[in-house]
């Protein structure tokens, strides 16, 4: 029931290839075709007959949730190729990528470690 074909967590494709993109696009399709109860699905695309990118284990299998397309494979704050790299507003720390602190946090540290270094200085 519900069957569609995904890819599975921690796995990953990419149909970035200038030689997939019609893929791409057939495929989504097929699979929105696929999703529909009733008769009004159009039969021309109840068969997907394009290829396939190739499927890769990723190296961090947490940060890949699989699905379709490039845009849902990766889990919030992973991004790239094997969903390695930090995306935006990301930091790499110990294998994960954590999300960035905001700006006043970083100057208020910077304002109690000059503050610290007065006191110091003059105490």
């Amino acid at each position: 029931k519900d069957d569609i074909p995904t890819i599975r967590p921690g796995y990953w494709w990419s149909w970035a290839n200038r030689n997939f993109s019609d893929d791409e696009v057939r495929f989504v399709n097929f699979i929105t075709q696929l999703m529909i109860k009733t008769d009004s699905y159009h039969r021309n695309s109840v068969t997907f007959s394009g290829r396939l990118p190739i499927v890769y284990r990723c190296p961090l299998p947490d940060s890949c949730q699989g699905g379709v397309t490039n845009e849902e494979m990766c889990i919030e704050g992973y991004a790239g190729p094997l969903c390695s790299l930090c995306d935006r507003e990301y930091f790499s720390w110990f294998n994960t990528c954590q999300r960035c602190p905001p700006l006043w946090r970083g100057v208020l540290q910077l304002l109690l470690v000059v503050l610290l270094i007065v006191i110091f200085m003059f105490a």
